[in-house]
């Protein structure tokens, strides 16, 4: 029974070699060199084939002790042989994110017939540094800040608000973050880091680039200046409304 296990290789630099573990699932970086080591116990002749099993079979190269060998001409350019005779794929790419077989043919009596080793490649494009939109404003009843990254495979977001002082205020999942508008003594920063199986990478953007408080504090003023004013100018308007009718009922008299 085929067993997958989680063999994570976290790797710097394009055209570095990883070596894959049989019945593993191995996760690789663009451009990276994966080589599939063999477990060869044949002293005699022998054949090494290296297959792609999903989603269609199909021979990709093959070597014997005769010095006989084939190559698929699709991987002619970037599949070659190891000093100790193993396949190595160079130069991944994400569609070779596929599974794959090498298998071993002995012709020796007292060595097993054919030795089979199984393995399942994933390819990962590796994340690019979000980037942080915002929508609304201090006038809006909220703000949404939307992560994304622009390259990268399998992307997931995280997003934490950490506050100027030190210490975490809170993590969420997901691509957009939707807050309320706060003020000037509320000061936070919102990280948001874009990761997948092989890579992650993050970007910060503070408080203070969301939502000014001095404008909160007018909007606060204009509504107390108002609140204020208004019983005054009612006020003023009855006692003119009622010094009007006051002379208008003088004059009648002395009419």
């Amino acid at each position: 029974m085929f067993k997958v296990l989680s063999a994570l290789h976290f790797l710097t630099f394009c055209g570095s070699e990883i070596s894959a573990q049989p019945d593993t699932t191995i996760d690789a970086v663009v451009g990276q060199d994966v080589h599939f080591p063999l477990e060869n116990q044949c002293e005699a002749q022998l054949v090494v084939t290296f297959l792609l099993l999903s989603p269609v079979a199909a021979a990709l190269a093959s070597r014997g002790t005769n010095m006989s060998e084939s190559q698929h001409p699709l991987y002619k350019d970037r599949l070659y042989w190891s000093a100790n005779g193993s396949p190595v794929l160079s130069n991944v790419r994400v569609n070779d994110s596929k599974r794959y077989e090498t298998q071993i043919d002995c012709f020796h009596k007292s060595s097993p017939g054919t030795t089979k080793m199984i393995y399942d490649l994933h390819v990962f494009e590796p994340v690019s540094k979000p980037l942080i939109t915002k929508t609304g404003n201090c006038s809006s009843p909220n703000i949404a800040l939307r992560c994304s990254a622009s390259n990268g495979i399998n992307v997931s977001f995280n997003w934490r608000i950490l506050s100027l002082s030190g210490g975490i205020n809170g993590t969420f999942d997901g691509p957009e973050l939707v807050i309320s508008n706060v003020t000037e003594e509320e000061k936070y920063i919102f990280r948001c880091t874009a990761k997948n199986r092989v890579s992650n990478a993050s970007t910060e953007q503070t408080i203070t680039e969301l939502c000014n408080g001095k404008e909160f504090a007018c909007q606060k003023c204009h509504s107390f200046f108002l609140a204020a004013t208004l019983p005054l100018v009612a006020g003023l308007i009855m006692f003119i409304c009622c010094k009007a009718k006051q002379a208008i009922g003088n004059k009648g008299n002395k009419e």
